[in-house]
């Protein structure tokens, strides 16, 4: 069989010279009826018969079948027609042509309808039907309707081949002149076949860049640029901002340690100064007495060594004399001399003991002070127990404290809730006075150094307390609408929680000035969901931006001065929490009254670690207060317990 051409519609020819075959758009082989369809049928054969074993059922009708060579793959029907196929390429489909001419108002209907004429005032081509609407409106009546023969040329826009220069980043040997329409990205056509074999058919860049650039591409393209580039310089200019504010802060800091290193040093020069005088007074004292020792003992000596030399006197009249009186006298001098010397003699001694207190304060000083960036973790040890009953009180079997607050002072004031009275403590939490309120004291906050603010809460009234030193006097009050608990105050307001118990209102966190008036109250968020369930304690951060709330049913709740929720923790290791306090480091503790534990919390209301639990004797803590010092400690008073027990803050490492 001779081949003239293989390909798409091929013809072959037989031995007799005439086409019987063809290979097809398809790539198939077609065989009319003749030798060649033996052919045909043998290749069917071949392709049914494989792996079947029968090789007679396979065998073409009315010829006898040889099969191929043996050994040989190259040869036989299946290697020919192999040989013989070409790949297929799948035609285009066209849609429907664009009319040459078309209808600009039915253009503007998304129709395609061939024009027939051409409007010269309107200055657009119309078909016959529009043509028709044309002239049927008598403002239109005047307008000139000619054949497109006249209407004017559209200008042939010739269209120049650039020649591309650049080359793609991936394929650096590939030029970039393919436009792939579905992913809008120019590319290279070995780009093209490996990422975008799923895209339209691609465009050369050097054809299409002129309609695309049409559409306001470059003009686009460069107002995007300017703007991002405004943008990222903005941006700059913040962070040289940041730079400067950053570099002020640490300049400041460094302005404070030089400033703390320099108040200590004087505190030391003071010291160590104070330390010199009292030598030198001593000294000079001491040394004083031991001078006039030696000039009494100089003195005796001459006298003594005077009444010697009278001793040799040549008149036996005059020796006597000198004998008995000036003699006498000397040896009466020295006498007196060697006795009140030699009992001062070696008494004279200064010593000095280090205050080993001042090196121990110094050592156990991990800081000069706290970063915010910094976060301690710490662990609880116990340090003392102080039992706060008296003999006045009229509730003795079981005390409630609900409440403790920590003076600038270092002393500690208990509300004492079955007794309706306030005991404050020194800084050896010793009770040292009390005093009576017309309530039983819920809740304590500083309102200013020496004045307090109290809730009474089945009363609803603030009781205002004056301090001086450890006496405590009831001062002015104000009653609100609704059984009140805990209570803060920042910035002259009272934080005071409302609500949430059986027969209440929903539970509040309501804001008072400090003579009573109602400035706010957060109850829902911006999505009218409630913040608490039923609040309990209060605590705000030093910067005022942070309110935390220990709630019974919710757990604890911070929220923002502007009404933001911003946490919520409810978590099984903390239990009926109700005490809370912060230790002016950023660190809140949260004490859980059913849990019986203490769990120390980031100023963010993150959980950071169990700080007490009941292996530390810790058994229905209702209250928690903070002693700020070099050696912070956690006051914590218990359920039907008149003792307070103190703990040690420790940091762990």
């Amino acid at each position: 069989m001779d081949a003239k051409s293989v390909g798409t519609g091929s013809v072959i020819t037989n031995a007799t010279g005439s086409s019987e075959t063809y290979v097809n758009g398809h790539g198939a082989v077609s065989m009319p009826d003749g030798p060649s369809a033996d052919i045909e049928g043998a290749a069917s054969a071949d392709a049914e018969g494989t792996g079947s074993g029968n090789e007679e059922e396979n065998k073409p009708a009315g010829r006898r079948w040889r099969g191929p060579p043996k050994n040989s793959s190259r040869y036989g029907i299946k290697h020919s027609l192999q040989r013989m196929a070409v790949k297929y390429t799948p035609p285009k489909i066209e849609g429907p042509k664009k009319p040459l001419h078309a209808c600009a108002p039915c253009a503007r209907e998304h129709l395609d309808v061939d024009a027939s004429s051409y409007c010269s005032d309107c200055k657009e081509k119309l078909c016959s039907g529009c043509s028709a609407q044309h002239r049927r409106f008598l403002v239109l009546k005047t307008h000139k309707l000619v054949g497109l023969e006249e209407a004017p040329k559209a200008e042939v826009v010739k269209v120049e081949r650039i020649k591309l220069t650049e080359t793609c980043a991936t394929h650096a040997n590939k030029l970039l002149d393919l436009y792939c329409r579905s992913h809008d990205q120019v590319a290279c056509s070995a780009c093209i076949a490996l990422s975008h074999k799923g895209c339209g058919e691609p465009e050369y860049v050097s054809t299409i860049a002129a309609d695309l650039l049409k559409t306001g591409l470059q003009k686009v393209t460069n107002d995007e640029l300017s703007r991002v580039k405004k943008d990222i310089f903005l941006l700059k200019l913040r962070r040289l901002a940041d730079k400067n504010r950053f570099t002020k802060a640490k300049d400041d800091i460094l302005v404070t340690i030089e400033g703390i290193q320099k108040q200590v040093m004087e505190i030391f020069d003071k010291l160590a100064q104070s330390a010199r005088d009292k030598l030198t007074t001593h000294f000079d004292k001491k040394m004083g007495a031991i001078k006039g020792d030696i000039k009494s003992c100089d003195n005796a000596i001459a006298s003594l060594e005077d009444s010697i030399k009278k001793t040799k006197a040549e008149n036996d009249a005059q020796l006597l004399i000198n004998i008995k009186r000036d003699c006498r006298a000397s040896l009466e001098i020295g006498e007196q001399v060697l006795i009140k010397v030699t009992e001062r003699l070696g008494q004279e001694d200064v010593k000095f003991t280090v205050d080993n207190g001042i090196l121990e304060w110094l050592r156990k000083l991990t800081a000069l002070g706290k970063f915010e960036h910094e976060v301690s973790i710490y662990s609880g040890i116990f340090f003392g127990k102080s039992d706060l009953d008296q003999k006045s009180d009229t509730e003795k079997e079981n005390y409630v404290f609900n409440n403790l607050l920590n003076l600038p002072n270092g002393f500690t004031i208990v509300s004492d809730w079955k007794n309706k009275r306030l005991k404050i403590l020194d800084t050896n939490y010793n009770l040292r006075n009390h005093c009576d309120t017309p309530g039983e004291p819920y809740a304590l906050c500083s309102v200013q150094p020496n004045m307090i603010a109290v809730t009474l809460r089945d009363e609803k009234i603030i009781q205002f307390v004056s301090l001086d030193n450890t006496k405590m006097k009831l001062d002015r009050k104000f009653k609100i609408d609704e059984y009140c608990r805990g209570i803060a105050c920042k910035n002259n307001q009272l934080f005071i929680t409302c609500g949430g118990g059986e027969g209440e209102i929903h539970g509040q966190l309501r804001v008072y000035s400090l003579h009573g008036a109602l400035v706010r109250v957060f109850e829902e968020d911006i999505q009218g969901k409630p913040f608490f369930g039923q609040p309990k304690d209060v605590v705000i951060n030093d910067e005022g931006t942070r309110f935390h709330v220990a709630d019974l049913k919710r757990g604890v709740v911070t929220i923002s001065p502007e009404g933001r929720l911003l946490s919520i923790f409810h978590d099984p290791g903390l239990v009926s929490p109700l005490g809370l306090c912060m230790d002016g480091k950023g660190n809140l503790f949260v004490s859980g009254c059913e849990s019986n534990n203490v769990i120390q919390f980031t100023g963010e209301g993150k959980k950071l670690s169990e700080v007490l639990n009941e292996t530390d004797g810790l058994t229905r803590p209702l209250a928690i207060c903070c002693h700020e010092s070099v050696i912070p400690r956690l006051v914590v008073a218990s359920e039907d317990s008149c003792t307070i027990k103190v703990y040690t803050l420790q940091e762990k490492l």
